[in-house]
């Protein structure tokens, strides 16, 4: 009998998970607050992944992957930093540091794109092809205040992955902290936001949902 319970419990938790989406949910933390974060790195790097792609019949003409870098996230870097490199107390301060003036500075995205034409890789310079957008569920909507293309060092790849680098250009774009009214534009009551990337091809849209904080944090 207690088998038979066991197996009907493990059924239904399943079903459960099924209909409520497997892993915790996303929500915005800040500095201080001690979010929570993920066991392996790789697995909230995944958290804070969207993706999207335009198709011409059976052509894919753009596919992109957009990593949001919130502060959970920014923090499991720092617990990967800390734990797999074992740095010394001094360099581990230095990038606690930078990350926190890299957080406070804007909302930072690092964007991994593919064109089917070469041509098609322009979201940067005057007359760029593609055009970024970030949007919330308040309906605020903001562009860029910095966009440029970076290359992703060796030793650095681990913290990307291979979908946003490999037969990519990749792109680091940052977004104002506020809006023009000088309230934040993401904050802990966001549920959702958007990053969109416009062109006369069409339009790539990124979503990411958000929950309220847990009451206990890490």
């Amino acid at each position: 009998m207690k088998t038979k319970t066991t197996g009907l419990l493990f059924v239904m938790c399943g079903f459960l998970l099924s209909i409520t989406g497997c892993g915790p949910h996303r929500y915005l933390c800040e500095p201080g607050d001690g979010c929570f974060t993920l066991a392996d790195y790789e697995d909230t790097v995944n958290q804070w992944v969207a993706h999207d792609e335009l198709h011409d019949r059976f052509i894919s003409q753009a596919d992109i992957h957009a990593v949001f870098l919130s502060w959970e996230l920014r923090q499991a870097y720092l617990d990967a930093l800390r734990d797999r490199a074992a740095v010394e107390p001094a360099y581990f301060e230095r990038q606690k540091d930078r990350e926190i003036k890299q957080f406070e500075s804007g909302n930072e995205f690092h964007i991994g794109l593919y064109c089917y034409q070469k041509e098609w890789y322009r979201i940067t310079g005057e007359n760029p092809i593609w055009r970024l957008t970030l949007r919330t569920d308040r309906g605020d909507e903001v562009r860029p205040v910095l966009i440029e293309e970076i290359e992703i060092p060796p030793d650095q790849a681990w913290k990307y992955l291979e979908f946003l680098t490999q037969g990519r250009k990749v792109y680091r774009a940052v977004f104002p902290r506020t809006t023009e009214n000088g309230s934040l534009l993401l904050d802990k009551e966001t549920r959702w936001f958007e990053l969109r990337c416009h062109s006369m091809l069409g339009t790539l849209t990124m979503h990411w949902d958000v929950g309220p904080i847990p009451l206990y944090l890490k």
